[in-house]
């Protein structure tokens, strides 16, 4: 569970320190515990999504991380699972993608659940639409250099 809350506080700072939106229809659900799981009420705290997850991580695109067992994947609002419970860490998603970490290496997924950027790096965050970037742009790590990254996989040096 701490893999996932970690990675969303991480997620979550930079998303607002950067001004990066997530929010939508779906704002009016929240994470609740109920005898040692998680799941998800609306606003007349209904459970909407059971609880039976270890852990729910911060809401991004319709879409929430999600961990059992020990493994991380991520949920929509109706309890489906989208992203399979395969990998070590699933961050918040932002602009339709999220990172994600397996086998100690980091890629990024889409709300379907499909890698579309590899897992090379040694480190990523969420990506934003425009701040400080031109187009939508995340952040990896890579040999100890910090670099953007775009959705096409492009990396570039950032100074």
């Amino acid at each position: 569970m701490k893999k996932i809350f970690l990675l969303g506080a991480m997620a979550c700072a930079i998303g607002m320190m950067t001004a990066c939106k997530s929010g939508g229809e779906y704002d009016n659900y929240e994470p609740q515990k109920k005898d040692g799981k998680w799941g998800l009420v609306d606003t007349n705290g209904l459970f909407v999504v059971e609880p039976i997850w270890d852990g729910i991580g911060f809401y991004g695109d319709g879409i929430w991380p999600v961990e059992r067992n020990g493994k991380c994947g991520a949920i929509n609002t109706k309890g489906e699972v989208v992203v399979d419970l395969e990998y070590e860490q699933v961050g918040q998603f932002v602009d339709g993608v999220a990172p994600v970490k397996h086998n100690n290496h980091w890629g990024y997924v889409d709300k379907k659940g499909k890698l579309v950027i590899p897992l090379i790096y040694d480190s990523a965050q969420i990506f934003c639409n425009g701040v400080g970037f031109s187009g939508h742009t995340g952040i990896v790590w890579a040999g100890g250099e910090m670099l953007g990254i775009r959705k096409d996989g492009t990396t570039f040096p950032l100074k």
